[in-house]
């Protein structure tokens, strides 16, 4: 039972460490969709909005960059990785709920080509983090739900075609998007689950070796031992003749 648990905790350490150690990817992708969203939304009349929504998410950024930045100097201890996983949890899911509340702070009017720019960036942030939140699926879901539902939402309950058209394309790419995660997320985890039998493998071989070496040593010197014995009964018999 101890080794069962042993193993798991070796696992999942695991794959919290692919995960902080690619930690950046998602981040840039992150911060490049904001600052495209920020520069083609620019307009002098929602400046305020478009600020205070850019230096939050940056600050939530920092913060998590911190956490990523603390992680590897700790001593990434494998019964430690609830907690680790359970911080990076909740940074993702503040990083998801800022993106979301774009389509209610960011468009001016209800503009179609604005939500639909919106709509755009989102998807290539839910769709950039899938390769790195993969190995998570609740890291995953913690920034994509987040993200984009907020604005479907949004969509689906104003009275005007375009948005509901809008609305109906956006579900749809999430769907696709969505499937590919579910695909992407098992080659992922079966890749993990190979790299820890090549661990646990390798582990048992080193294991082993040391035990041959120490039979080795324990053959070598009874093999010596022998031979001493059988030369001083050389002796013995050689006196004995005398």
């Amino acid at each position: 039972m101890s080794d069962n648990k042993d193993d798991y905790l070796l696992l999942q350490s695991l794959r919290v460490n692919a995960l902080y150690n690619n930690a950046a990817i998602p981040v840039v992708v992150m911060l490049c969709g904001a600052f495209g969203l920020i520069v083609t939304l620019w307009d002098e009349r929602n400046t305020v909005a478009l600020l205070s929504w850019f230096f939050t998410l940056l600050t939530i950024t920092a913060i998590r960059c911190f956490i990523v930045w603390k992680y590897h100097q700790s001593e990434q201890k494998p019964e430690e990785y609830p907690f680790w996983m359970n911080t990076y949890f909740v940074g993702t899911l503040f990083s998801g709920t800022v993106w979301g509340a774009t389509a209610y702070i960011l468009p001016s009017e209800n503009s179609v080509i604005e939500l639909g720019l919106i709509a755009m960036f989102m998807l290539v942030v839910i769709s950039g983090s899938i390769g790195i939140y993969s190995v998570f699926k609740r890291i995953y879901y913690a920034l994509s739900l987040p993200t984009i539902m907020p604005l479907i939402i949004f969509l689906f309950f104003h009275e005007n075609e375009q948005l509901n058209s809008l609305c109906l394309i956006t579900s749809l790419f999430t769907f696709f998007i969505f499937i590919i995660h579910y695909h992407s997320q098992r080659i992922t985890n079966q890749l993990l689950l190979i790299k820890f039998d090549n661990k646990i493998l390798l582990d048992h071989y080193e294991n082993d070796q040391e035990k041959i070496n120490i039979l080795m040593r324990l053959n070598k010197t009874r093999s010596e031992q022998l031979k001493k014995a059988h030369l001083e009964l050389s002796y013995l018999k050689q006196d004995k003749n005398i």
